[in-house]
């Protein structure tokens, strides 16, 4: 039996570090593991192409960061390896989007939810390939029924 998740590529750490480091500063000294999910995960009737989450105690045990150093995990569909450079960024960066970060705070990192069915500022970072997700979401779609 494959298992249900697998470690990021160093190819997508690199593209996190990079999506960072250009859009969202506020987050370099964060730590964020990055998994890939080997199975199709639907969400009201959505695929699911890639998570942010909050980790609990026991998330940041099994990461090895019991200290509470981990400040979020990104689950990412397995198939986004396959994809352009461009297209992992598009959806990191959407992921970092539900980032909140309170400098002011005990727990500074925090998640919001959407502004928009996505927000406001993809508008312009995605402006040469405005449904760019639509366009992943389908092919994944494809791919994953095709496995089934």
């Amino acid at each position: 039996m494959a298992q249900r998740y697998e470690t990021a590529s160093d190819k997508i750490n690199d593209l996190l570090r990079h999506v960072i480091a250009d859009k969202f500063i506020s987050l370099s000294g964060s730590l964020i593991h990055v998994i890939m999910g080997t199975k199709k995960r639907m969400k009201g009737g959505n695929l699911v192409i890639a998570e942010i989450k909050k980790p609990s105690a026991l998330m940041k045990y099994l990461f090895g960061t019991a200290d509470g150093e981990l400040d979020y995990i990104i689950v990412m569909d397995e198939l986004c390896e396959t994809l352009p450079d461009i297209d992992i960024k598009r959806i990191i960066f959407h992921e970092l989007e539900h980032t909140d970060v309170d400098t002011d705070s005990d727990n500074p990192y925090k998640l919001r939810g959407h502004e928009i069915e996505g927000f406001y500022s993809e508008l312009t970072y995605n402006e040469d390939d405005p449904k760019w997700s639509e366009r992943i979401a389908t092919t994944f779609i494809s791919i994953r029924e095709s496995q089934e």
